[in-house]
């Protein structure tokens, strides 16, 4: 029997600017291969850019954490975290701004609202980002869950 763990991919690492640029260099990067060997460096940075993305694996099983990175779309790089009785899950609302300048200096903001689902510890301080949903609905039915399965406090602040 395999073990439940749950995979949550959170968002891009560079944000949603950045991620299309890395499209466009990884594109360019291979278009002009043909007349220069080393623009394969140029696709390899687009593609870390555009294909890096973070997330939070969680085994329920063996009651443990995995804050993660995975680099180029495939090769996740975190450390696994006991989750001792202490931590709790929080729910939180959440409001980004991604800002992007155009040649001529002129700002351009996206702001992205979600709702962020925590595990923290009150003694240690820890924090780490389970998952980001669209509404706070969502994420409720999540937290209590997760919070069954793991026997864990939960707090709902909305």
């Amino acid at each position: 029997m395999t073990e439940p763990v749950r995979n949550y991919k959170i968002e891009k690492l560079f944000g949603p600017s950045f991620s299309f640029a890395g499209y466009a260099f990884m594109v360019a990067g291979l278009l002009t291969l043909k007349y220069s060997p080393s623009s394969i460096l140029l696709a390899a940075a687009g593609a870390f850019i555009a294909f890096t993305t973070t997330g939070t694996l969680i085994d329920t099983n063996k009651k443990r954490v995995k804050s993660y990175t995975m680099l180029f779309g495939i090769i996740k790089a975190g450390r696994w975290i006991e989750i001792e009785n202490s931590f709790e899950f929080k729910i939180s609302r959440s409001r980004r701004r991604y800002t992007t300048y155009s040649r001529a200096n002129l700002s351009n903001n996206l702001y992205i609202n979600d709702i962020k689902l925590e595990l923290s510890s009150p003694e240690t301080g820890k924090k780490l980002l389970v998952n980001r949903f669209k509404n706070y609905e969502e994420a409720s039915m999540e937290m209590h869950e997760l919070a069954g399965i793991m026997n864990l406090k939960h707090e709902e602040s909305h």
